[in-house]
């Protein structure tokens, strides 16, 4: 392990304490959601266009531990399951608002979430959200649309974190021009940026960032 990628597991399990059992938090977690994961790829999507399931596994780790009171789901998808059941098993009193741009894959999102019995009281367009009251979240995972939208749109999610702690998940960092847009654009906030290579990469190549406030 070069010194970068060792200072990089430092400082995540600085930050994230919990991730030092990660390989064991991940074997427990892989069997109960892998079935759902299947599913949702052969039926509503596609590995390629889905979440990873690597990243899948992040995201319970993040939320059962962290326990995020208010979530912004932007990109609605298998996120929009995985969320919504980690907050179930472990009884985690929380909203969270599911977003998409494209009214066709909200609907199938709202569909499989709910046909696990689990919440769907909020799943909206993008356009519906930008009209109203701007809200601050513990957790928001930026997935939404193309990369272009994505990068129109980060320093206004960035805007939607709590400014204390507040967690934002980037998927797709391993496409250059947006990591290096994303890298650009923090550089004079108080954020900090952590490299999750590590625990998301998956057989596309695709894997994610994690950006706290601080």
């Amino acid at each position: 392990m070069d010194n970068s990628n060792l200072f990089n597991k430092i400082l995540i399990t600085r930050n994230f304490p919990f991730l030092k059992k990660y390989y064991h938090l991940k074997n427990t977690i892989s069997n109960e959601i892998l079935s759902y994961y299947n599913e949702y790829i052969n039926v509503i999507s596609t590995p390629r266009m889905a979440l990873s399931f690597e990243s899948s596994i992040l995201f319970y780790i993040l939320i059962s531990n962290l326990k995020p009171q208010k979530i912004l789901d932007l990109g609605s998808g298998f996120s929009s399951f995985v969320i919504r059941y980690t907050l179930k098993e472990y009884d985690i009193k929380s909203e969270v608002t599911s977003i998409d741009d494209n009214e066709f894959w909200l609907a199938k999102s709202r569909d499989f979430v709910r046909d696990k019995n689990l919440e769907i009281n909020t799943f909206i367009l993008w356009d519906d959200f930008l009209v109203t009251d701007i809200q601050k979240y513990d957790f928001i995972s930026h997935d939404l649309g193309t990369m272009d939208i994505r990068r129109k749109t980060l320093d206004s999610i960035i805007d939607y974190l709590k400014p204390e702690n507040g967690i934002l998940l980037l998927d797709d960092m391993h496409k250059r021009k947006y990591r290096e847009y994303v890298l650009e654009n923090i550089k004079t906030l108080r954020i900090k940026k952590f490299d999750f290579r590590r625990y998301t990469l998956d057989s596309f190549g695709r894997f994610s960032y994690v950006l706290k406030n601080y």
